[in-house]
């Protein structure tokens, strides 16, 4: 396998969770902006609300909206009426940037761009959450491969494991079945060393000798 140049690493940076987490983050910044601007102009018009706070309150609105958009919009897969919520989500964001760039003024150049603009920013809202879940979902099926392979490893360390002490207890079984054919073959008695021509001999002797006197005593 050749080594990783730049642009391979470059490549897998761009194709990464991480890079979409960043792209999003710094779109983010001017989905606020957007945000505080369309509430900062609206509160600087009413009476009640002093205006040394509106930029105050503009900013803490625009912080709890985004965040919540971008919430139900990673998060849109999991309800049923999905479609429903992704085109939802389309059209309040298509909206924002249609009041934020006032795509209604200016000649007929002006309104052309602004539309476009406003449409490519609300697609950009979609395509961000929808690579997002398609990135985090390859992610999480990555994870919970790796960690279902280190539990078959764990497994099959266990079964090895098993599999050799039950090598070795068969080993140690053959040898103790062998010193005991020997000792059933042997034809020495193995109290007082006496030769007999076969086992069933020394066994008579063993039974008629030692056995009594083992019993005796």
């Amino acid at each position: 396998m050749k080594n990783k140049t730049k642009f391979d690493s470059i490549a897998g940076f761009y194709t990464s969770l991480a890079a979409i987490i960043l792209g999003n983050g710094i779109f983010m910044i001017y989905r606020w902006f957007e945000v505080f601007t369309l509430f900062d102009r609206q509160l600087s018009t009413v009476d009640h609300i002093q205006q040394d706070l509106t930029k105050g309150f503009a900013g803490v609105i625009a912080i709890i909206l985004v965040n919540a958009v971008l919430i139900v919009a990673v998060n849109a897969h999991t309800l049923k009426a999905k479609r429903a919520a992704e085109i939802s989500a389309f059209l309040f964001s298509l909206f924002l940037n249609i009041l934020f760039w006032q795509a209604w003024q200016g000649d007929l150049q002006a309104i052309a761009f602004k539309l476009v603009i406003s449409v490519t920013f609300a697609l950009l809202d979609g395509f961000f959450a929808y690579l997002f879940i398609e990135k985090w979902t390859e992610r999480r099926a990555l994870i919970e491969g790796e960690e279902e392979l280190q539990d078959t490893r764990k497994i099959l360390t266990e079964l090895a494991t098993k599999k050799h002490k039950a090598q070795q207890d068969l080993e140690q079984l053959k040898d103790e079945i062998g010193d005991m054919r020997l000792l059933v073959q042997d034809t020495t008695c193995m109290d007082c060393g006496r030769e007999f021509q076969s086992t069933e001999a020394r066994n008579k002797h063993w039974h008629d000798e030692h056995a009594r006197q083992m019993i005796g005593s």
